[in-house]
């Protein structure tokens, strides 16, 4: 799971929440950079902390490196086999463009 851009999709969005109403509460410049400083350190910190709670959640446990050899030369194998499968359509739909 790609969980890289959502802290920084939580901290724009939040800064965005507080752009907007410090715009319609028409607030000063320093208070609206006050509040939106303040916005994006807290809800970066946020969203790192649900990155890290997602990464751990659904981290891929690796297969033991015993088992895979064995069973690696048998995968080789059906993989080349359905790639011929794979080679025939193609021919096939080149037949039917040219029609």
């Amino acid at each position: 799971m790609n969980t890289k851009p959502i802290p920084i999709l939580i901290t724009l969005l939040a800064c965005g929440i507080a752009c907007v109403l410090s715009i319609i509460q028409g607030v000063e410049f320093s208070v609206f950079f006050r509040r939106f400083l303040l916005t994006a350190l807290i809800f970066l910190v946020i969203g790192t902390i649900i990155k890290i709670v997602l990464d751990k959640g659904f981290k891929v446990e690796e297969p033991e490196e015993e088992g895979e050899e064995g069973e690696g030369s048998q995968e080789d194998a059906d993989s080349e086999g359905s790639g011929d499968i794979e080679d025939n359509r193609d021919e096939d739909e080149d037949e039917d463009d040219e029609l």
